[in-house]
């Protein structure tokens, strides 16, 4: 059993990068999850792009290669832009800034079903938008099926806003996909 304190995983789980270890059960997972086929090559490429971040929520103990949970992310674009608008110069700021933000997509999140609504997906995107702010991003998308409504409820409590509607996205059944955005400014990890 998972036990949450305050937002804090237990002693008994970790969030680790992905590895190459961890795809025969993430494999697994995603069948028992019924969450779109991925094969194993797609996640070693995933795991081998250094455009992407990759986490996965393990047990502790070495022996046990249980995998509890996984998300899976890929930078998008990154936007350089000079901030020298008219706010700014009445504002009587030091003249231009240049900025960086990036943007990641998440491809999948997955939580193994005998432990859902435990705090395992909120960690890992807690722990997601710290390695984001680490790499300069400013902004997370993701589609999920618009009858998946515990996926769009979760991601609604952690600050995503729905943005806009594509139609048959979705395969295998057919299904609109909502598209969803969060903006990093503001949100807490602690």
């Amino acid at each position: 059993m998972v036990f949450i304190n305050n937002g804090k995983m237990s002693a008994d789980f970790k969030i680790n990068p992905m590895t190459s270890e961890h795809i025969d059960e993430i494999i697994n997972l995603q069948r028992e999850s019924d969450i779109s086929y991925w094969s194993p090559k797609d996640y070693e490429r995933l795991i081998n792009d250094a455009q992407t971040i990759n986490l996965v929520a393990t047990h502790k103990q070495p022996k046990s290669q249980k995998t509890f949970g996984f998300v899976t992310s890929r930078l998008i674009i990154t936007i350089s832009y000079r901030r020298d608008s008219l706010l700014d110069k009445i504002k009587q700021t030091n003249g231009s800034k240049n900025q960086n933000e990036s943007e990641i997509e998440i491809f999948n999140i997955c939580i193994r079903k005998n432990f859902k609504r435990q705090g395992i997906g909120t960690i890992l995107l807690k722990k997601l938008y710290e390695k984001c702010r680490s790499e300069a991003v400013g902004t997370i998308w993701l589609e999920v099926r618009e009858t998946n409504t515990n996926a769009i409820n979760f991601y609604t409590s952690h600050g995503f806003k729905k943005v806009y509607k594509r139609k048959n996205y979705y395969q295998n059944p057919s299904e609109d996909a909502l598209v969803m955005r969060l903006n990093l400014t503001g949100i807490r990890t602690d």
